[in-house]
């Protein structure tokens, strides 16, 4: 049998001194001198499976079968919960499959085996299985198969173990009652849960406090958080004194209250009332909650407080400081846990903490690598959780080689999350050839695709321009009805917003119930930029009344909405929006405020908004200085960059920066000091031109005639570059007249593009060629070639009016054409009585 094998391999692994080390008992440590007695054994394989110590228990299993203690059902029972626990169910099936006699214990192991690992089917069968050999179900089995439908809302099969349970045992006993109401909560039955809970209270003592405990917790779980309030102060009026359990339930639902805080510190208070404020797990509990509702201060006050620091107090402590954002304070605390006096022995769940600090900034990498050293070495180090942690860190700062390694090297590669981090970490990465082999590989497996792997692939489809795999993902999440998750269907609005297929995205983000503040965003952005101001304005308001409260993110993609369509009501009444609901004015709203109103032309609101920011990035004052340049204020823009360089922050200028200074010189005619911000960005910021520096460079050269000058400079560009700036030649010549110059940066243009073939064409129709002209224009039309048709649009009473040359799709074109006429004639009947 290959779980036989498996373990004699690891008993040359285990001696006597490894054997001791496991129990947690210093005491019972130095008591083992031989391999432990068939008492002894259950506790030993229980440490292992806690700390997820796969080589141990194997090694105690290799132990047990060499003293012939393996035909134990007590024994079986554990090493079968054992490998159960440690993620290695197919040994657990192997080992149980084997025994020739299996009492309730073994039975019950194997069952909650099954349903632990997700096989719900193979549970009940299990659980049919042992009815069918004889043996009865207990109470523990009973309540093993109540928590998975719980667990899986499954009210049917609850109902049908209720059932059982009247039938069969005629004394239910709080435990059992326990399991029944948190079964019915879970499923959302709160009346047959109620039913329970009063049949329940036959005496007021501490026997049935967790039937209360039962009701308090499962009320906070389904959100009902209030009611577990109530019956908190319910339970406190009948004189039943509240237990450890009790205060973590209350705890957990604190977060979900208006004023969090307060009402942990209201718990908190009834703690010391009762004299558990020096107990581990209600000091456990309060650290948590006061992380959780961002008092840190409250936080740091228990943990110092307690004097007998324990392993889940390190924990809670670090866990706290990772959720408010502080991981230098976390990794201190892990840290401090290593001591030898902590009191705290660091477990999976210890390293997995510590590694999400170090994931949280590039400049913890190198202690990342530290940790994962000292890991290895500790039988913690080797569970699922732990190699989980790692694979993220080295994939979220692009290590792949290291985040492959560890994935590789991972002793239980048959768990789902390492699968989706590993995906996750190669999706991030850019690697999505890579990723999609996985995704195959677990769906050979016989594997279901969860939300996370769904997300990533859609999400970097959508990065890498690759819609067709995410259209793809859209299908296989139809299939596995994985289309109405919350994330899924985030992913999804986004990948198609992105490429333009905006009814589908509204047809996805519809089917969504539960809508979370991306899938809002994603579908404003996508109307956002397709310029459809009015829907954008409309899902905004939606958003506001049924939707989450609005962020900075959804009012700059309104913006970004009205700026393109220059639309400057609607970009006011965005402005107003985003004042009247109070939302976080930071610098991305800012910089889209400034855009909007320079883009309309109201440079006076954009430098309102300007001087009333509190904190300027660089892209603020770019906006600022692009702003002014656009409208012709070269002064203006000068001026602001000279402000720029004096200001306290002393933000140094970027490429952006000074190709909206070229530009706003090239508009103003200020050719020299135009030339002399392209030499001070070279050689005094040492940053390297780009293709539209050297395209901006040749406009103000052009624009000033100085046409030779703009030959030997884009001469000088790399000829990989050069298609712009030779355009922009072209386009200056003919601006000119200098069709000689115009023709020789056109051979200059290898392949040329619609608008190089109108500027010739142009060129020589205005300087008076016109065979050349002809056969400009009948080579466009052999190659198929149009010229794109001039645009314009103005905002009619909240509505944008489009028109094109030549044509107009707006509606009011008709009136517009008449207007003018009329104008026309009005002024030739006043050139004709001027003349008279």
């Amino acid at each position: 049998m290959q779980t036989r094998r498996h373990a004699t391999r690891a008993l040359g692994s285990l001696s006597h001194l490894q054997l001791a080390s496991l129990s947690s008992s210093p005491r019972a440590a130095r008591s083992f001198t031989a391999v432990p007695d068939r008492y002894a054994f259950p506790s030993l394989l229980k440490i292992a499976a806690s700390r997820s110590d796969l080589s141990h228990g194997r090694a105690l299993h290799a132990a047990g079968l060499k003293n012939g203690l393996v035909s134990d059902p007590f024994i079986a029972a554990s090493l079968v919960s054992m490998y159960s626990k440690c993620t290695v169910l197919s040994d657990a099936v192997d080992l149980f499959d084997g025994l020739p006699e299996r009492d309730t214990a073994t039975w019950n192991s194997m069952i909650d085996g099954f349903f632990r690992h997700g096989r719900r089917k193979s549970g009940f069968s299990c659980f049919h299985r042992m009815q069918l050999a004889g043996v009865r179900p207990d109470r523990h089995s009973l309540s093993i198969v109540l928590s998975d439908c719980g667990n899986s809302s499954d009210i049917k099969r609850g109902r049908q173990a209720h059932a059982h349970l009247l039938k069969n045992i005629s004394d239910p006993d709080p435990f059992l009652a326990t399991s029944l109401i948190d079964m019915y909560l879970k499923c959302g039955r709160l009346s047959p849960a109620l039913r329970v809970f009063d049949s329940s209270l036959g005496k007021e003592d501490e026997e049935n406090v967790c039937v209360w405990n039962a009701m308090i917790g499962g009320l906070r779980q389904i959100g009902l958080w209030e009611k577990s309030f109530e019956f908190y102060a319910l339970m406190k009026s009948h004189s039943v004194a509240a237990v450890p359990a009790t205060f973590s339930s209350l705890l957990a639902g604190c977060s979900h209250g208006g004023d969090s805080t307060a009402l942990a510190e209201t718990i908190h208070s009834d703690v010391i009332k009762t004299g558990l404020e020096g107990e581990p797990f209600v000091c456990t509990s309060l650290l948590a909650t006061y992380g959780r509702c961002g008092s840190m201060d409250s936080a740091a006050k228990v943990f110092a407080g307690t004097p007998d620091k324990k392993t889940e107090l390190f924990n809670a402590m670090i866990a706290a400081c990772n959720a408010s954002g502080r991981a230098g304070e976390a990794i201190l605390v892990y840290g401090n846990m290593n001591r030898r006096s902590s009191g705290g022995h660091a477990d999976s769940f210890t390293i997995s903490n510590a590694l999400a600090a170090c994931s949280s900034s590039v400049d913890f990498l190198d202690l990342g690598r530290a940790i994962h050293g000292q890991s290895v070495k500790l039988p913690e180090g080797r569970s699922v959780s732990v190699s989980t942690s790692l694979v993220t860190m080295y994939g979220r700062w692009g290590k792949m080689e290291e985040s492959a390694a560890v994935f590789d090297f991972a002793e239980e590669k048959d768990d789902e999350v390492l699968w989706g981090s590993m995906i996750a970490g190669l999706c991030q990465n850019k690697m999505l050839r890579a990723a999609i082999s996985l995704v195959n590989q677990m769906l050979s497996r016989g594997w279901e695709l969860d939300s996370a792997v769904l997300t990533s692939v859609a999400s970097a489809a959508v990065k890498l321009e690759q819609p067709e795999i995410g259209f793809q993902v859209h299908g296989h999440a139809v299939k596995s009805g994985m289309e109405a998750d919350t994330f899924v269907g985030s992913a999804l609005v986004d990948l198609y917003a992105k490429s333009g297929l905006l009814d589908s995205a509204g047809e996805v983000f519809a089917a969504v119930p539960e809508k979370n503040i991306v899938a809002w965003n994603s579908i404003i952005s996508g109307f956002g930029r397709a310029g459809d101001v009015a829907r954008c304005v409309a899902a905004l308001n939606q958003m506001l009344q049924s939707g989450p409260p609005p962020d900075s993110i959804s009012v700059t993609a309104a913006l970004v909405a009205a700026t393109s369509a220059a639309a400057l009501s609607m970009g006011k009444m965005i402005h107003a929006f985003q004042i009247r609901n109070y939302i976080r004015d930071d610098a991305q709203v800012g910089n889209s405020l400034i855009d909007m109103y320079s883009s309309s032309g109201c440079l006076r609101y954009a430098r309102q908004v300007f001087e009333g920011m509190s904190v300027r990035t660089v892209a603020t004052w770019n906006s600022m200085i692009s702003g002014y340049g656009s409208h012709g204020h070269c002064d203006a823009a000068v001026g602001l960059f000279q402000e720029m360089q004096s200001s306290p922050a002393a933000l140094p200028p970027d490429e952006i920066t000074f190709l909206a200074l070229i530009s706003a010189c090239s508009h103003s005619g200020q050719t020299e000091e135009g030339l002399e911000f392209f030499r001070l960005m070279t050689s005094g910021h040492r940053i390297a031109p780009s293709t539209h520096h050297c395209a901006s460079v040749v406009d103000l050269l052009g624009r000033a005639g100085r046409l030779e000058q703009a030959f030997r400079f884009a001469a000088g560009v790399p000829p990989a570059a050069g298609g712009s700036v030779w355009l922009s030649l072209l386009a200056a010549c003919r601006v000119h007249g200098n069709v000689e110059a115009g023709e020789a940066a056109a051979r200059r243009l290898r392949g040329l593009d619609p608008e190089a073939h109108v500027q010739l064409w142009k060129l020589y129709g205005e300087g008076g060629l016109p065979e050349k002209a002809a056969a400009a224009r009948g080579r466009m039309r052999a190659e198929g070639l149009k010229k794109k048709p001039g645009c314009s649009w103005i905002e009619v009473r909240g509505h944008v009016e489009v028109f094109f040359s030549g044509n107009s799709l707006s509606p009011l074109g008709v009136d517009a054409h008449a207007v003018l006429n009329s104008l026309r004639g009005v002024l030739r009947d006043e050139h004709f009585f001027s003349k008279r």
